[in-house]
């Protein structure tokens, strides 16, 4: 059964993090910069982080779709969330991670979530690495009870050297949405990720049109 009414996720974080934490604040990211609602692009996007820098976001090889929280996603997200659904499991791929990859380390990150897109209970798990050294994990558990949004769980890491990000969540037969800081304003992406964005509406359309936790028309 997949999630079409509004869930709530009942959380516990589990951090293992470094102890010294950076002076620098960390970076949050707004997925809003790839397109309004019901955007499909390719599997590998181009944005920025709150800071300006530069970071590439690639899916389990589907593609993703844009929604926002509480207008055409019934999830656990902070309403007005930009949010993308990664398509996994959407025509009988494998779902997988998403990545994000940091074209410059930065110093930490935070409010950053990851949801599943099936009913049923999840883990949310967020590893952390500077280059192909892992730092650490942090991670939470979501529930399958529906309750109004904006309790799900969020991650939250600090390091000095911070260049990868890979985004799990268990229960992903039907896929995983991220989603960071509603109306946090990013820099506009570059020209090739909106010419991905149009790649994806002529050739990705019917392959990933959500079962899973949009809101009912």
């Amino acid at each position: 059964m997949m999630k079409h009414a509004l869930s709530v996720a009942a959380v516990t974080a589990l951090a293992l993090g470094l102890v010294a934490r950076p002076v620098s604040a960390a970076v949050t990211l707004d997925f809003g910069q790839f397109g309004p609602d019901g955007t499909i692009t390719g599997d590998v996007l181009t944005g920025f982080a709150s800071d300006g820098t530069k970071f590439t976001l690639t899916g389990p090889a589907v593609g993703f779709e844009a929604f926002t929280q509480s207008v055409d996603w019934g999830g656990e997200f902070l309403p007005g969330t930009a949010i993308l659904w990664d398509g996994g499991g959407a025509t009988g791929e494998t779902p997988g991670p998403v990545v994000i990859d940091f074209a410059k380390p930065v110093n930490g990150i935070t409010s950053l979530s990851a949801e599943a897109n099936a009913y049923g209970p999840y883990t949310a798990t967020m590893k952390v690495y500077d280059g192909s050294t892992l730092l650490g994990t942090v991670s939470y558990d979501g529930s399958a009870l529906v309750d109004p949004a904006g309790s799900i769980g969020s991650f939250s890491f600090f390091a000095p050297r911070i260049t990868r990000l890979v985004i799990s969540t268990t229960d992903d037969i039907a896929g995983l949405a991220i989603g960071g800081v509603p109306g946090v304003g990013s820099p506009a992406p570059e020209p090739a990720t909106w010419a991905m964005t149009l790649v994806g509406f002529l050739g990705l359309g019917a392959l990933l049109r959500s079962r899973g936790r949009r809101l009912a028309a």
